[in-house]
């Protein structure tokens, strides 16, 4: 465990522990989800973009594409209690994954413009890449 200030401006009675492994986790996927929108996929304004995950790498690609002015962010996961999370990050709606129908056509039915359906970009933050991710992409 380490002692960290939550800000500097704190005495140091106000200081809190914190386990170390935590806030490395923390701060390694916020740093990944949000480079992987500005440094890696270089996402423009206007994009629109399904994000699979709404934990802490998920929740920082959020960040990221509202940073950039995406149009359109959909948040998808299997727990519905972290869509609200999502919604305060900056998603603009969320869908569950869950759903009996596959999220894929889902997402194609709810995004369909002029005939046609999908996302400008897919970010895969659960950990392994779904089956149906690369088909999402117009």
């Amino acid at each position: 465990m380490y002692v960290v200030t939550v800000c500097e401006r704190y005495a140091p009675s106000h200081l809190i522990i914190v386990c170390s492994s935590k806030v490395c986790l923390l701060g390694c996927g916020i740093t990944t989800g949000y480079g992987a929108v500005l440094n890696t996929m270089k996402c423009e304004k206007g994009c629109t973009a399904a994000v699979f995950g709404l934990g802490c790498v998920g929740l920082a690609v959020i960040m990221g594409l509202k940073k950039i002015g995406a149009r359109r962010i959909i948040g998808i996961d299997i727990d519905k209690n972290k869509f609200a999370r999502a919604i305060e990050f900056g998603a603009t709606e969320c869908l569950d994954g869950n759903s009996t129908i596959p999220i894929n056509e889902v997402i194609v039915e709810a995004t369909m413009e002029d005939g046609f359906g999908g996302v400008d970009y897919s970010f895969e933050c659960i950990g392994k890449l779904l089956p149906h991710v690369p088909t999402l992409c117009n």
